[in-house]
């Protein structure tokens, strides 16, 4: 998928307004994705949500899911 931003910005000085676009190619993961690319390189899933809402992660909502890892095996600090 393709996600396409618009910035604008305002020149305080003179009052003037810019933008312009980008467009960035971007995919998304499955929460098996994750766990997998995770466990790879040590890690372990500690929680999954949607992401700003703290829901439950939806497969239908693919490009909303938030993950939190720890190194596997770690022992908690808090």
């Amino acid at each position: 998928m393709d996600v396409h931003y618009t910035v604008m910005a305002q020149d305080l000085t003179t009052g003037a307004f810019h933008s312009f676009e980008e467009a960035h190619p971007m995919r998304h993961f499955s929460l098996p994705e994750l766990d997998l690319l995770a466990t790879d390189a040590g890690f372990e899933r500690l929680t999954a949500e949607e992401w700003l809402t703290g829901s439950e992660p939806s497969e239908a909502r693919a490009d909303s899911k938030c993950v939190t890892c720890s190194l596997a095996g770690a022992v908690s600090m808090g």
